[in-house]
Order: structure tokens, then C-alpha cells, then sequence
């Protein structure tokens, strides 16, 4: 009779991981544009654009947080905020689901 070992958590883990980082490289990305009144404390979260590759949200993101530099310059009482995400990931949290 032969013993057999109990498998390792890194056995199990990498394989998740791996898939995971391959999922995760093949979606498309979503630049996310938040918006936050302080006077009236209004926040609002929107998909901006989206993008075949996370490259390419990345240099949009540069180029809109510039934009916003400029815009801080005259509108102090809102700031805008922007992310890339996955195109399977919503800042927003999940939807649906209320009773």
C-alpha cells in the first residue's frame, strides 16, 4: 500500500492563478470617470471609453487626467478621478440582487 501526500496549497493555488492572469489579459478595459461635488457631496461613477488592451486605457488615462488638471484650475469644487478596469469589474459593486 502507498501513501499519497496531501496536495499543497501552491499546487492548487498556481493553477488558478495562471488561469486568472490569462482571463484577465484577454478582456477588454473599461476607463472609469468619477465625479465628486463637495458643496453638494455628489458623487457619480461612468464607464468613460473602453479598450481592446489595457495599453491602450492607459494612455487615455494620461490623456484625460491631464484634461482634468486644467479643468481643477477653474472648478475647485469638483474632482474627477479615473481608473482602468477590466472590462468584468464594475467600481460600482454588484448590481441587482435588492429586495
Amino acid at each position: 500500500m502507498t501513501m499519497t501526500r496531501p496536495l499543497r496549497a501552491s499546487m492548487i493555488a498556481l493553477p488558478l492563478l495562471t488561469s486568472a492572469t490569462t482571463a484577465y489579459a484577454e478582456c477588454a478595459w473599461v476607463l472609469w470617470s468619477t465625479a465628486m461635488k463637495q458643496s453638494t457631496r455628489y458623487e457619480q461613477t461612468l464607464p468613460a471609453e473602453a479598450f481592446k488592451t489595457k495599453e491602450d486605457c492607459d494612455r487615455a488615462f494620461k490623456r484625460v487626467t491631464t484634461k482634468e488638471e486644467e479643468r481643477r484650475k477653474t472648478d475647485t469644487d469638483t474632482k474627477y478621478f479615473h481608473t482602468c478596469l477590466p472590462d468584468t469589474v464594475d467600481p460600482r459593486g454588484p448590481k441587482g440582487g435588492g429586495r
